[in-house]
């Protein structure tokens, strides 16, 4: 519009914004998106090209058309005003910040917006209605005013988006979304002031558009949804307009001034626009850097943390996030919250794992952020309103954290990821925070992958060490079983030595051979024993012939009280048929217990013979005759003698063992001569024959008796003779027989 009005072309020129209007919609339905569509540099500046002519013309020709000052008066304070209330409730992502609202009021740019345009509205209406009441006023007075107070709207605007993108620094969104419209407005308002100043255009529609450029582009940020990519759009823009719109404004000064160079001028402007939209989007990122100097980093670790290896995939992101800090001891960290551990990288690439305590109440806070990252200025702002947040300031400051992000596993939180203060001094982006959240994502899926192996390994450790605990638990109880089986096995050796050191006559071999295969053969044993005959011995025989004799040999007394309650044979513990599991249960006597006992022994018995060999004990009963006369004397149950047999063997008595009594009278003497003189004792062969001439009936006791009361009254000597038994009181019970000589 300023190349028509400047070169004088016909009002048909103004036909040229149709196409502009159409290329205005095409800007804005692409920018509509997340990114722009892929197009050559070229179609993109001059799309973005054609949306500032189209800013521009658009205010400038509604002006020229219309002449109504009063209603562009109105309709412009509308706008104003408007873009005023919009930049006071511009969209920020949800936080700490923004719930706590730390935001600014546009109170006072609201009413000197609104008198300015109030003055300038009653000026226009006197023009249109009373234009004599001006008349002493210089000509045009009201459209200076118009002027005037647009310029000063459009500066209001931008001073109170200065002041919001200051005061609202630290809410995330808001910050891109301000800085955008900065630009824009910026640039707005330089274009305008320029054209007035050059005289291009009139002043009143020239400001106007101005000030409704600045209101549009102020209700457009603060509701749109990519605050990234208004940035971008407004950078772009901002370069055009310092390549392209400024060059062509002063070009067309020129040809204003000289008609002659007018063609010349329109071409060279056409030429700056176009090469400034083309060169416009490179040299934006050159004279406009990013404003995430982090968000390469943060690329970088995401790549890092696609590793397939957990382990390495932390120490590679990690190490790449290095480079935010140049300070040795600044370092990006990995935190984990059980256990509660701090990962660090060097600078060699080494990891390094120690235990910190970390506060529990980050989560909390965290899950109110966005992308879950707290970041230390965010802390420091809420911490005059919120003090339980201090404390979690101060952790940061102790290891030197500007932000933190913490990481969920299926909505649990399961560690942090701490980013260095480094050189920094503003706040995170938006788009920053986003990478980050982007790199906690990918991490919480690496650290969850480790913790299970972490996991899989310590119960592959613990496994392992309990399993090499058990066998050293084994080991020794193995050791200790086997040392109390050697114990119990000596025991038994020597109870059996008693019924081994006679086996002269053939009743004791006979006795002896017959225990022994019983022994071998596994079979339930039953032993008739004759008063005063020790059956243990024999019992012991039994036992070390059999594949038990490492186990324990059980002897139960038929004679004990304590053995009559049937809930004591019942017990899963302390039953006597549980004791002698795997060995051999001795029975003296069970006819003294009650029938019921007897009759659960023979129940117990029964089953045990299809338990497993290993668990089952072997049975030995020792009886004072065989079962079947007890069993007719009522003193044996019926049950217990069918499961017992009526295979038994008797012990031979000491009578019909007359070949073992020398040596059983020397090996009872020694034994005594010891105990009471410290050496042994002897007997001499007539008082030995006087002992073969007797029948004993009290077999080994009477024996053992006899022999203890010669021991106890021998005064002198160590040979026993005929007066010392007669002195003990013994008598034969048959005639001597010449068996021995004595000389």
């Amino acid at each position: 519009m300023v190349l028509v009005r400047a070169t004088g072309a016909p009002p048909i020129a103004y036909a040229a914004l149709v196409p502009a209007f159409a290329a205005l919609a095409a800007v804005f339905r692409a920018t509509a998106q997340t990114e722009p569509p892929s197009l050559s540099r070229a179609r993109t500046a001059t799309r973005v090209a054609a949306t500032g002519a189209v800013v521009a013309l658009g205010g400038s020709f509604a002006w020229h058309v219309a002449e109504g000052r009063l209603l562009a008066s109105f309709g412009c304070a509308a706008a104003t005003l408007a873009g005023l209330v919009a930049l006071g409730r511009v969209r920020s992502e949800e936080g700490l910040v923004a719930r706590l609202g730390i935001t600014s009021e546009s109170s006072a740019a609201k009413a000197i917006a609104a008198l300015g345009w109030l003055g300038s509205s009653a000026l226009a209406f006197a023009d249109v209605f009373t234009p004599e009441k001006l008349a002493g006023l210089p000509n045009d007075v009201a459209a200076l005013a118009v002027s005037a107070t647009a310029l000063g709207s459009a500066g209001a605007t931008l001073a109170t988006g200065l002041i919001e993108l200051r005061r609202r620094r630290l809410e995330l969104g808001a910050v891109d979304r301000l800085r955008a419209f900065v630009t824009l407005a910026s640039a707005f308002v330089a274009i305008a002031v320029l054209a007035g100043a050059l005289r291009l255009v009139p002043l009143a529609p020239l400001f106007v558009s101005a000030a409704l450029a600045t209101s549009l582009v102020a209700n457009a940020v603060s509701v749109t949804r990519s605050p990234e990519t208004v940035g971008r759009l407004a950078t772009q823009l901002a370069v055009l307009g310092m390549l392209a719109v400024l060059p062509a404004i002063v070009l067309a000064a020129v040809a204003k001034h000289t008609t002659q160079y007018a063609a010349l001028a329109v071409f060279a402007a056409a030429s700056l626009a176009a090469l400034g939209g083309m060169v416009a989007p490179a040299l934006a990122r050159v004279l406009l850097p990013r404003t995430e100097p982090w968000t390469l980093a943060f690329e970088a670790a995401a790549k890092a943390a696609l590793h397939p290896d957990p382990e390495p995939a932390l120490e590679r992101a990690l190490f790449e996030l290095r480079g935010l800090s140049t300070r040795k001891l600044e370092a990006p960290s990995l935190f984990r919250f059980d256990p509660p551990t701090m990962t660090t990288v060097d600078l060699a690439g080494y990891a390094r794992t120690e235990e910190v305590t970390i506060p529990e109440s980050f989560a909390e806070i965290a899950d109110g952020e966005a992308e879950r990252v707290v970041t230390r200025e965010t802390l420091e702002a809420a911490s005059v309103r919120r003090p339980d947040v201090r404390s979690l300031l101060a952790w940061l400051d102790d290891r030197k954290l500007r932000a933190v992000a913490v990481i969920r596993e299926d909505d649990i939180a399961v560690g942090m990821l701490g980013l260095p203060r480094g050189e920094r001094r503003t706040p995170l982006t938006l788009a920053e925070v986003r990478a980050v959240g982007h790199l906690a994502r990918l991490l919480g899926a690496q650290l969850a992958a480790s913790a299970k192996l972490a996991r899989s390994r310590l119960r592959e450790q613990s496994a392992t060490e309990r399993a090499t605990s058990a066998e050293r638990s084994r080991g020794v109880l193995s050791d200790d079983l086997a040392t109390e089986r050697r114990r119990g096995e000596a025991v038994c050796r020597i109870l059996a030595s008693r019924a081994r050191t006679a086996m002269y006559s053939p009743a004791a071999r006979l006795a002896i051979d017959s225990l022994e295969s019983h022994g071998r053969q596994g079979n339930t044993l039953t032993v008739i024993a004759p008063p005063g005959v020790d059956p243990l011995p024999f019992i012991a025989v039994f036992h070390l012939a059999s594949e038990r004799k490492s186990s324990a040999l059980y002897v139960v007394d038929g004679r004990n009280q304590e053995l009559a309650n049937l809930e004591l044979w019942r017990s899963p513990t302390d039953s006597p048929l549980v004791e002698a599991q795997g060995g051999t249960l001795a029975l003296v006597d069970p006819h003294l217990l009650p029938r019921l006992v007897q009759a659960y022994i023979a129940a117990a018995f029964e089953e045990s013979r299809t338990a497993e060999r290993a668990k089952r004990a072997t049975l030995a009963i020792v009886v004072p005759r065989t079962l079947d006369a007890l069993a007719a004397r009522g003193v044996i149950d019926e049950r217990f003698a069918d499961a017992i047999g009526d295979r038994a063997l008797a012990l031979p008595p000491l009578a019909a063992r007359a070949e073992d009594l020398r040596a059983l009278v020397l090996d009872r003497l020694t034994k005594l001569g010891l105990d009471r003189f410290g050496r042994p004792i002897g007997m001499e062969p007539a008082a030995l024959a006087m002992l073969a001439e007797h029948d004993w009936p009290g077999n080994d006791v009477e024996l053992d008796a006899l022999l203890v009361r010669v021991a106890t009254m021998l005064e002198d000597g160590d040979v026993v003779k005929k007066r010392d038994l007669v002195r003990a009181g013994w008598t034969a019970t048959r005639e001597p027989r010449t068996l021995l000589r004595h000389d």
